[in-house]
């Protein structure tokens, strides 16, 4: 069944990325996946909020 990698397939794309980057690149390329990790996840709950809010918003109208 796909999905996330299991915990060998993580040290392959470990190895991997750690070829392709070096040893130097990889903090800076950890904190920059990390930043937008970060954002992904605070648009996403941006969007529930407003999606939440529009919802409760029409709900007072109809009242």
């Amino acid at each position: 069944m796909p999905g996330l990698p299991a915990g060998g397939e993580w040290l392959v794309i470990g190895f991997v990325v750690l070829m392709l980057f070096g040893g130097k690149q990889l903090p800076e390329l950890m904190r920059g996946i990390g930043k937008s990790v970060g954002q992904l996840q605070q648009g996403l709950e941006d969007g529930k909020r407003k999606l939440h809010d529009a919802m409760h918003d029409d709900d007072d109208h109809h009242n």
